[in-house]
């Protein structure tokens, strides 16, 4: 299963996130954080896989262990310290299982594709994947830059809706895909101008 897509620039600032797992907002904005501190570091001359789990999913284990042994050394006595450390612990906890994935990247330019996935997924079949999304954001804005992305947001969205979808890979065939995108687009047209036909009519009774 695919946990998240991110579209991230050189300089850290979120093109596109897209999370498939239940995590709030402020966790999503600290997943990203860790994510780009990884790829960032990283040469092109080496792998485009992580193993998060040795990592940060480890990072947040401990934090759990430390934030545990605290609790147990204080007295029995509830107080409102051990209750904001158990919600914090919970927070680890959950990013410690986000964490336990596999991340796989493409840098382009300016831009890291970045997919979060669990252990199941195949990192060669991943970085196909994003290969197919690049290519597909390429036909659709002729050489797609950065911001592309910024103003087309919608579009973009549509395009990764018509590759995955609930963290499932949906299609991977390129042509299949335009066809969908294309087909929207043309559906939009119709509509509008169908909007507008009727705004005339309603204009004229009037």
């Amino acid at each position: 299963m695919i946990k998240g897509i991110l579209i991230v620039n050189n300089h850290g600032k979120i093109r596109l996130a897209r999370f498939y797992t239940r995590i709030d907002q402020r966790k999503q904005q600290q997943i990203v954080r860790d994510v780009f501190s990884i790829v960032s570091k990283r040469s092109d001359a080496v792998c485009n896989f992580v193993e998060l789990n040795k990592t940060f999913g480890m990072k947040y284990r401990e934090k759990i262990e430390i934030k545990q042994s605290v609790i147990d050394t204080d007295d029995n006595k509830a107080t409102e310290k051990d209750e904001t450390m158990v919600k914090k612990m919970k927070a680890d906890r959950e990013l410690a299982e986000f964490f336990d994935s596999k991340l796989i990247y493409r840098h382009y330019a300016t831009l890291f594709f970045i997919f979060l996935v669990d252990q199941s997924e195949s990192e060669l079949g991943i970085l196909d994947l994003i290969q197919v999304f690049v290519e597909a954001l390429d036909q659709r804005f002729e050489n797609v830059c950065e911001l592309d992305i910024v103003f087309h947001y919608d579009e973009v969205n549509h395009i990764l809706d018509e590759i995955v979808m609930g963290g499932m890979v949906l299609e991977t065939n390129l042509n299949q895909i335009m066809n969908c995108v294309y087909g929207m687009k043309k559906y939009e047209k119709l509509s509008k101008s169908a909007a507008k036909k009727s705004v005339t009519k309603l204009k004229s009774h009037v």
